[in-house]
């Protein structure tokens, strides 16, 4: 069930309280400098909870090659589509040694689970909790298929208001590679899951949706 918890740190800790699962088996964020991520990741292990992070990263952004490898010369020339996440450096800020895994998140399903939270769940977001929900998805899918049981907790981000001119406008879309056609299986695959607990990866795996990096 997708739950929306709004409010103050300490408003948000008592209602976790009455949840089945109180202690998140994960974390999933996205990372602009990575120090949500890694500050997360920090209180967890500190205080000794069974919880793990999992940074969602965008297309044409390096944190996860960066994960992957640990080159700190990583860059990209093309910039995120999703505002606010996605960087084209290493950003000091971001220490993966307390992260536990990186997901690559294509754009198009991004985009798909905003559209999806509109039509279906009645929230109007932005891209980045686009972006984070999907990885929300993705590893309840993982834990389904698993036998194992828990919760997965994240943030709504940004309200989806101002980008009526781009993630809500067709013609950005198209003109951005992001047509009808191409939101479309990333739109059944979530629908399927909502509805059925069903889910297939589509098209590549979440490692192999990379981007356009280089070393300097």
């Amino acid at each position: 069930m997708l739950r929306s918890l709004v409010g103050s740190e300490m408003c948000i800790r008592d209602r976790m309280e009455l949840e089945t699962f109180c202690v998140p088996r994960w974390f999933v964020c996205g990372a602009g400098t990575g120090g949500t991520a890694s500050t997360a990741g920090r209180y967890f292990r500190y205080k000794r909870l069974d919880t793990r992070v999992c940074v969602v990263d965008p297309e044409n952004s390096v944190f996860h090659e960066y994960f992957r490898t640990r080159d700190e010369s990583l860059t990209s020339a093309v910039p995120s589509l999703i505002e606010g996440i996605g960087r084209g450096r290493v950003e000091p800020s971001f220490v993966p040694s307390c992260v536990d895994r990186v997901d690559r998140v294509p754009d198009a399903a991004s985009i798909a689970m905003v559209h999806f939270l509109k039509h279906k769940v009645g929230l109007v977001v932005g891209g980045s909790t686009g972006t984070n929900v999907y990885g929300c998805f993705r590893l309840l899918a993982e834990m389904q298929a698993a036998g194992e049981t828990g919760s997965v907790l994240s943030v709504l981000c940004d309200s989806g208001e101002r980008y009526s001119s781009s993630y809500f406008d067709p013609g950005w879309l198209q003109e951005h590679g992001l047509s009808p056609e191409r939101l479309q299986p990333f739109l059944d695959q979530i629908e399927l899951f909502w509805e059925h607990g069903n889910w297939t990866e589509i098209g590549s795996s979440p490692e192999q949706v990379g981007s356009e990096l280089s070393r300097l």
